[in-house]
């Protein structure tokens, strides 16, 4: 189903750059950061980073895509601009569930979304979110060294006033 969908797309992509249409097509790839679990702290840098290079990846299809109209044969997007593109995303996916799997659960099924498909009429998809990506709340430390005797320190309670006697006279 999936090389049917690119073989379309790609056939769409080939056509509209063949027939000089004015609407140039578009690279549309899905959302990875949509499909993450909470990022741990520790991996959001470096998720942050590798969905921008994400875009980036994209960004560049789409200017190879502009530049090569009405080049090639109907496999010509197929072969030079996604297939190349799916190979890019797949690698700067894998490295996003690395960094998470470091210090959380790897997500998995994250493979699908290396897949980008051409749309005509230049309708691109959405981008990566370039803000950071939502976290894990960080793990309450354990308690280290011995565990506490006695009583805690407690300051002294403060000794009160002599009150003056009234004689009675």
């Amino acid at each position: 189903m999936i090389g049917a969908v690119l073989m379309l797309g790609a056939g769409l992509g080939v056509a509209a750059a063949e027939t000089g249409g004015t609407a140039a097509p578009a690279v549309q790839c899905p959302l990875v950061a949509d499909r993450l679990p909470p990022v741990p702290p520790a991996a959001r840098e470096e998720v942050t980073r590798n969905l921008a290079l994400l875009n980036l990846q994209t960004g560049e299809a789409n200017q190879r895509l502009e530049s090569s109209r009405g080049q090639g044969g109907p496999n010509f997007v197929t072969n030079a601009i996604l297939g190349p593109l799916a190979d890019k995303r797949r690698a700067t996916i894998e490295r996003i569930a690395l960094a998470i799997g470091r210090d959380g659960e790897r997500p998995t099924g994250l493979e699908s979304l290396a897949q980008c498909r051409v749309t005509p009429g230049g309708a691109a998809g959405p981008l990566e979110p370039t803000t950071p990506v939502p976290t894990a709340p960080e793990p309450t430390p354990e308690p280290t060294g011995p565990a506490p005797t006695g009583t805690p320190d407690v300051p002294p309670i403060p000794e009160a006033s002599p009150t003056p006697r009234v004689s009675a006279s």
